[in-house]
């Protein structure tokens, strides 16, 4: 305490009838301190537009016709690293669609590199979330067709199935044109499960787990945006996703537990499921998960198997022998049904996802 006293006194002693010796500033000096404070601001829109001419740079724009590739991508890829702190900003975005950034974006989500696509479907991402206006430009642009064909591809890596994920549940939350198409015409759902049963694989794999936390989340995103499609797709989600009950990755287990709770809390899911083989071993899995004594009570996983086990066994379970892939043939001639949130209408042909 003595040493801070001290201080002060020392402090006090340096205020006490000290003279101002402070002096105007001649205007030599002040011209040249406003210059030196000028030179250190950057205005974003400029900068954004200096970035845009790195991005819009081909290999037939090099010097003297001296191509690097190595040099070309990595100037490419640090630009991009460069945009996505501006784009975080959402009034930066819109000034970035101002400038022309959209459809320099858009045309990156088709380069060679993959380093370069996964940053442009993160830089489109923070773009277009949370902005309907962008959200409308990208899709009428055909945005989400060229997430959806990058995804579809046999090449596509699990880290940049991430980032188009990224980009597709950016683009598409909220948006009432993007989820019906997601839905319908890309048969979104289909995919997303496929892409679900794919990732599954090791479980220590950090980038799978990635893959399949985005997944889940995209799916809880349109089961909750779309509440009609839930008794549609009960059996399809719920004997696609019971396996991952006992998954060593707690927020997929988590994760999945919530969708199926979801969708069971909706009486006309329970109506309409489907019980084959893979009920038996879903009701055996819950019931085997609930009762483990190595798990305390209050255990979240635990109560979502106990809650989902009374909603099951408390509703009116209509069996049948059809097995869960049937799901794609009998809806698929059925009538759209209404997007009660979204106030749009979805096609409830599913249809089958494709090449994964």
């Amino acid at each position: 305490m003595n040493k801070y006293l001290g201080i002060l006194r020392w402090s006090l002693q340096y205020q006490d009838g000290t003279a101002n010796t402070a002096k105007p500033m001649d205007p030599e000096t002040r011209k040249w301190l406003m210059e030196a404070i000028e030179s250190q601001i950057v205005d974003p829109v400029e900068q954004m537009e200096n970035i845009l001419k790195v991005l819009k740079l081909e290999p037939q724009d090099s010097n003297e016709g001296k191509f690097n590739k190595e040099a070309y991508i990595k100037n490419k890829a640090d630009a991009l690293d460069e945009l996505i702190e501006y784009v975080e900003n959402i009034d930066l975005a819109r000034d970035f669609n101002k400038v022309g950034g959209v459809p320099v974006i858009l045309k990156l989500l088709d380069a060679e590199q993959e380093v370069i696509r996964c940053k442009a479907d993160e830089v489109l991402a923070l773009v277009v979330q949370n902005h309907p206006e962008l959200q409308e430009i990208v899709y009428k642009a055909n945005g989400l067709d060229i997430l959806m064909r990058h995804w579809k591809s046999e090449n596509c890596s699990d880290k940049e199935k991430t980032k188009l994920l990224l980009a597709i549940s950016c683009l598409i939350r909220g948006s009432a044109d993007g989820t019906k198409s997601f839905i319908g015409t890309h048969k979104g759902v289909a995919l997303l499960l496929q892409t679900l049963g794919y990732a599954e694989g090791d479980p220590k794999d950090s980038q799978k787990l990635r893959l399949m936390r985005k997944v889940l989340f995209l799916l809880r995103y349109l089961l909750n945006a779309v509440p009609a499609i839930r008794a549609v797709i009960a059996t399809l989600v719920t004997s696609n996703l019971y396996p991952l009950i006992n998954h060593e990755d707690i927020d997929c287990r988590e994760s999945s537990l919530k969708l199926i709770e979801l969708i069971f809390e909706d009486p006309k899911s329970l109506e309409g499921l489907e019980k084959g083989e893979w009920y038996n071993r879903f009701m055996e899995l819950l019931k085997s998960y609930s009762a483990d004594a190595k798990l305390p009570e209050d255990d979240p996983s635990v109560k979502l198997c106990k809650h989902i086990l009374q909603l099951v066994e408390g509703g009116d379970v209509n069996a049948s022998n059809e097995q869960p892939g049937n799901l794609f043939v009998k809806y698929q001639k059925g009538k759209p049904m209404k997007m009660t949130r979204m106030g749009d209408t979805v096609g409830l042909d599913l249809g089958t996802a494709g090449n994964q």
